[in-house]
């Protein structure tokens, strides 16, 4: 069908509407609140008629609509055959969208989905209206004598009553414009404007957008009042045209000039200055002039010319006008060119065009115009935006890997043509599942040469094992003091170290089980446990797999936490342990995610450029706060503040009450400038670590997928998406590294840096201190946490400055979630392949008592926890025997009163054990079967390591090849045109003559006309085809992208695989020479040299001597002098089956204890190891004297002994051990 010639539209936040030629309206867009007034609340994915007006059916005429923030209003016209006779619908006022706050004019906050009457207007006394206008959230319109009636949310005074309460039915503005003969009415985001028909201007509402924030004028205008403009609305050159957005307002005059006032931030007006400044007085926009113009009023300046076509450009929105594929725009991609809009959309404006309040954020530059700038040349926002990013995978995608940048969307089928016949062989959907393939051979074989690893290190493993026993048998040479009991925390943790060496390994390598356990915490106390274990867990992080594995549990940490939150405001809460706060109201991630960006692995790139001191221009931001202070300047955020400031304060009594306040208002101003200058310099020249900026760029995809409701819209759905990412990377990074700068900047952090941070801080400590705390203060004002003081002039200049850095900070942001890949779980697959090549051992430490609360943690929400139904951890802190019990408060009290750290071994190379791997889908990280939430199927030893391609089965593949085929250039914009040109392409290929060849094509086309035929009598539209075919490439794109990011990592890994042997060779070298060592314990003659010259006894060099002397001498010629200790270890096991040791009392496995009988000054002692994977530990000696011995060999026949004395672990048979010691004495 033919395109409607469209009369008019406005555009609110989210949603557009139209008015046809033929008298007909439409909207589309985001309808979460029905503001499109279709009857429901779904978005309207394509231009809908928009539902009947009550009363007067679906034929009513459209006298003025305006679209606000998120409501709808409408004014009707007469009809055209009213005669007089019959009741008149002129002049009807009605409403649908957003109640809230009375925007509606309905009396009540109720949403409506459909057009509403605005009764009160309605009776008892008749009111016709004959202009509306929608602001953000409140709303207005002029009757037919001239008046300005308004209603809806009142703060900052935008409804002109004089109050800032809430007003849920329009009221008559009484006063100044009363009588004033008001033509026209503009409604921002927090104020309004008015024009009269002798060209007066009216403002009222909040003061930053007016431009009121100077000493002398006050914050609100609470009634309208009138704009002196001079000699600017002069009789020859007046107003004609009146545009309000969010914080500022334009005036349109006779001659073309554009004139702005308000808030200057971002450049928005447009006078060239680069300080951004607010402005009271209207100022001329530089270098633009429209002839015949008007302006369409939004969060940035736009003049338009009445003969051009309205095109809508800017930021990727719910099927508003500025386009969005996820909700039926009419095609435009957010960050095209007016130009290019203009092509897709033409929309010709036959009268003048209102808006809606637009946002005051968007994703252009925000850069003061200094040159000339025409709606063919603004930059409205970035490319593809960030729906448009995440649909490449630069957010993620379907493979959760890639950059693939974004290729623009194509809006005509000849654009289309061109893409399909330039995109790479290898974009095939064939060349694809073949590479495909390809990179699953490959990370199988990856796998399998895993497998051989034991068999390569087998070699280095029996050279260990015989240092290992020759050393411990020579040890006995030296000697040493009182072993020390490496069961400290007692007897009640001792038979479970093991279960929890097991528990430590599982909850490092699952993610999933701890983020389980946060969403559990129920105090304080649990939560601090739960932080101290898993930054133990993570604390290694200069190691790849446990860098990675920290990020796999942070992006599910935040995905489940957004998840979760009730709103926007719980995204990422940095409540404060210790304050009352109960474990959920306090965010995990944001906790994780500052000690994370803290982690001294991110030092160099993040502490650095803040807190080193250094001279040149690459200074760091405390050098500067020090130059500052140097210069004896005093931050403060309030005047109490600046009392008590260790600068002022014993200088208070100096000071009258006036020249304090002058030297305060001094002081502000200096601190204005060094946040718009050094501050914002230094804060957005940091770039942040890619781990913490592929987690920054899933938040935020995450955060918009939860649409989460804005309430009073201060900024566009992006910007608000963003503020809770700000909050961590402000809160969470760079406030706690600058009131830490003594930590941070010390020697003992970091010794690169010196300690002239630390001579600093000593020297110049109270002032410096003062200072960077009251910076840290203003930050944290800026973001909530706390008010600027709005009743004096310093306070509301303060005010106004943070208001300004917010912005700046959130593009920092933005930017630094641009173009990067989130292939955190491609990256972890490969690392965790690459630590099997790793000799070195990964061990975890934590003290008994975290131990023992933690075990009591996961008992207690297990059910919560598993994820299988053979739970691991379950198995581990169940109630089965062999699991871990629940330990008692004051077992746990004693454990914190005698804390004993255990150093736990991580199995990083479990795959040498059981060579089986899957990849767990709830937490995307690669892990053994029985930790995952899908084990495999008998029989199969690894999961889907490579994610499968899934083809786009889209309506487009019938028309893909016959758009490459084709001989013709497609010029069709429709499909009936299209129909025409391939019934043209199709007699052109069955001509006589015909190459056999084009038989093919001459199938498709038949089979592309069958389609077009249907698309026509569904009235389908062209977009979606388009759309179709960007899905597709889209598509194939990201998943390429995924296959270069696995080729890379097997790639890694090979490397890996290389220096793995050249240390196994260098690692076999160096045992062989300690072997040599241990047989003698000769220390080299350099050694032994430099000693006797210190005069230093090495015990060593004795040591080495008594070897020799054994040597020399059998065991039966013992020398005199010389002591030789025999020494014997036996297996439990062994004892028990040989009735050496008749009862076993040690609550363990019996092959898991060892007992060692050493011969010494005619005694024995007996010291019982209990063994805990590749580590023992003493877990009880006992000495037994030479007489004790004597008196045990008179002992009868049958006797047994039970050692130690007081409660026996051990029960011998008295003769059988006095056999043992004897043939120990005797080597035998």
């Amino acid at each position: 069908t033919e395109p409607f010639l469209v009369r008019k539209i406005c555009c609110g936040s989210d949603h557009t509407l139209a008015l046809c030629s033929d008298g007909t309206m439409y909207a589309w867009g985001l309808n979460n609140e029905g503001q499109c007034g279709v009857g429901t609340t779904h978005d309207v994915m394509r231009p809908t008629r928009i539902a009947a007006l009550p009363g007067l059916g679906a034929g009513a005429p459209v006298g003025a609509f305006a679209a606000g923030g998120r409501h709808s209003l409408l004014v009707t016209a007469e009809r055209p055959e009213f005669t007089g006779k019959e009741q008149s619908v002129r002049g009807l006022l009605y409403a649908w969208g957003c109640g809230q706050g009375g925007r509606l004019g309905n009396g009540n906050a109720t949403n409506q989905c459909s057009p509403t009457l605005i009764e009160p207007l309605v009776t008892p006394n008749r009111r016709y209206m004959c202009l509306v206008a929608g602001g953000e959230s409140h709303s207005g319109a002029i009757d037919q004598d001239a008046n300005v009636w308004t209603w809806g949310v009142g703060s900052y005074g935008r409804l002109g009553s004089g109050e800032t309460i809430n007003t849920p039915t329009p009221r008559m503005i009484s006063g100044i414009l009363e009588g004033a003969k008001i033509v026209q009415l503009a409604l921002g985001g927090w104020h309004s404007a008015a024009l009269s028909n002798d060209a007066r201007l009216y403002t009222w509402g909040r003061g930053e957008a007016l431009g009121l924030l100077r000493e002398g004028d006050s914050s609100l205008v609470k009634e309208p009042r009138s704009v002196t403009l001079g000699e600017l609305n002069s009789s020859s050159n007046k107003i004609t045209q009146v545009a309000a957005g969010t914080y500022h307002t334009l005036l349109l005059l006779q001659n073309g000039d554009i004139y702005a006032f308000g808030l200057g931030a971002n450049g928005r007006l447009g006078n060239g200055d680069k300080m951004c400044r607010d402005s009271a007085l209207p100022l001329k926009v530089r270098h633009v002039q429209t002839k015949d113009g008007v302006m369409i009023p939004s969060g940035f300046s736009v003049p338009l010319k009445t003969d051009a076509p309205v095109a809508a450009a800017g930021q990727e929105k719910a099927g508003s006008a500025s386009g969005s594929k996820a909700a039926g725009a009419p095609g435009q991609q957010a960050g095209k060119t007016p130009q290019q809009a203009a092509r897709q959309v033409s929309l010709i404006s036959e009268e003048g065009v209102g808006a809606g309040a637009g946002d005051d954020m968007h994703d252009g530059e925000d850069v003061p115009m200094e040159r000339g700038v025409s709606i063919d040349s603004v930059h409205f926002g970035s490319e593809g935006g960030a729906e448009g990013q995440a649909a490449a995978g630069v957010l993620g995608g379907p493979y959760g890997a890639g950059q693939a940048k974004e290729v623009p969307k194509a809006r005509s089928f000849a654009i289309m043509q061109d893409q399909l016949r330039d995109q790479p062989k290898e974009w095939s959907d064939t060349a694809i599942k073949k590479r495909e393939a390809e990179m699953e051979k490959k990370v199988l074989e990856v796998l399998n040469d895993i497998g051989g690893v034991s068999k390569k290190e087998a070699k280095l493993n029996l050279l260990m094992n015989k240092f290992d026993g020759m050393f411990a048998r020579n040890l006995k040479f030296i000697k040493a003091g009182q072993h020390p009991d490496m069961l400290g925390a007692g007897d009640v943790i001792a038979p479970y170290l093991e279960r929890y060496e097991d528990l430590m390994t599982v909850l490092q390598q699952q993610v999933a089980y701890l983020v389980s356990l946060s969403m559990c915490l129920d105090n304080n106390e649990e939560q601090r446990v739960f932080y101290e274990t898993t930054k133990m867990l993570y604390k290694e992080l200069e190691d790849d797999r446990t860098r990675h594995l920290f990020a796999a549990l942070l992006r599910a940490l935040v995905g489940k936490e957004i998840e979760q939150a009730r709103g926007l405001e719980d995204v990422f809460h940095e409540g404060v342990v210790g304050m009352g706060l109960g474990g959920r109201d306090r965010s995990s991630a944001f906790h994780l995610l500052s000690y994370f960006a803290l982690h001294e692995v991110h030092h160099k790139t993040l502490v650095r450029p803040l807190v080193e001191i250094s001279s040149g221009t690459s200074r760091g931001l405390m050098s500067k706060i020090v130059v500052h202070t140097e210069h004896d300047e005093v931050w403060a955020c309030s005047l109490s503040d600046y009392k008590q400031a260790p600068q002022i304060e014993h200088k208070l009594a100096e000071f009258d009450p006036k020249e304090l306040q002058s030297e305060f208002s001094q002081a502000t101003a200096r601190f204005h400038e060094f946040i718009e200058s050094e501050f914002m310099q230094t804060f957005t020249g940091i770039k942040l670590p890619a781990t913490i900026r592929k987690i920054m760029a899933y938040s935020f995809s995450a955060i918009r997928r939860r649409r989460f409701a804005v309430s009073g819209s201060e900024a566009d759905e992006e910007q608000s998406c963003c503020e809770p990412i700000l909050k961590v990377v402000v809160l969470g990074f760079f406030v706690p590294m600058l009131r830490g700068a003594r930590r941070y900047g010390g020697k003992a952090q970091m010794g690169y840096l010196g300690s002239e941070l630390e001579k600093k801080l000593d020297q110049e400590s109270l002032g410096l201190m003062n200072n960077i705390e009251q910076l840290c203060k203003f930050l944290e004002k800026v973001l909530g946490h706390g008010a600027f003081d709005d009743t004096n002039v310093e306070g509301r200049l303060l005010k106004r400055i943070g208001q300004r850095l917010k912005p700046i900070l959130l593009k920092y942001c933005m930017d630094q979630m641009k173009d990067i890949a989130d292939d955190i779980h491609t990256q972890l697959l490969f690392s965790v392949c690459r630590a099997h090549y790793d000799l070195k051992p990964k061990t975890v430490l934590l003290p008994s008592s975290v131990l023992l609360s933690l075990s009591n943690m996961l008992r207690k929400s297990i059910t919560k926890l598993s994820i299988n139904d053979h739970d691991v951890v379950a198995a581990i802190c169940g109630d089965d025997d062999n699991s871990i019990k629940e330990f008692s408060i004051q077992e746990v009290r004693n454990a914190k009163e005698n804390d004993v750290l255990h150093v736990f071994r991580m199995e990083s190379r479990f795959l040498l054990k059981d060579l089986r791997l899957t990849v767990c889908p709830s937490a995307g990280c690669p892990v053994p079967p029985a930790t995952s939430t899908e084990p495999l199927m008998p029989g199969q030893n690894f999961g889907n390591l490579v994610k499968k391609f899934d083809p786009v089965e889209e309506q487009s593949s019938v028309f893909e090849e016959i758009f490459i085929e084709a001989t013709c250039i497609l010029q069709s914009t429709t499909f009936v045109s299209l129909k025409k040109e391939f019934e043209d392409e199709l007699e052109n290929v069955v001509k006589p003559g015909t190459a056999s060849a084009n038989i093919v094509l001459a199938h498709r086309l038949t089979t592309g006309l069958e389609k077009l035929a249907e698309f026509i009598e569904l009235d389908t539209q062209e977009e979606e085809l388009l759309d179709a075919f960007d899905a597709v490439l889209a598509n194939r794109r990201n998943y390429c992208s995924y296959l270069n990011q696995l080729e890379l990592g097997v790639r890694s890994v090979d490397k890996a695989k290389e220096k793995h042997d050249k240390c196994l060779e260098e690692a076999m070298r160096k045992y062989e020479g300690a072997n040599k060592f241990s047989l003698t314990l000769q220390l080299p003659p350099t050694l032994l040299k430099v000693a006797q010259e210190e005069g230093v006894t090495l015990r060593l060099e004795g040591a080495a001597d008594k070897i020799a002397n054994r040597e020399e001498f059998s065991r039966s010629e013992k020398v005199r002098g010389m002591s030789n200790n025999p020494v014997a270890t036996h297996p439990l096991k062994k004892l028990l089956s040989k009735k050496v040791v008749i009862e076993c009392l040690i609550p363990a496995e019996p092959k898991d204890v060892r007992v060692t009988f050493h011969l010494m000054n005619g005694g024995v002692d007996i010291t019982i190891l209990l063994r805990r994977k590749s580590t023992e530990c003493v877990m009880k000696r006992i000495s037994i004297s030479e007489e004790r011995l004597r008196t045990l060999k008179k002992a009868e026949e049958g006797e047994t002994v039970g050692f130690p004395t007081e409660e026996p672990l051990l029960k011998f048979s008295i003769a059988k051990l006095i056999e043992l010691i004897a043939d120990t004495a005797a080597g035998r």
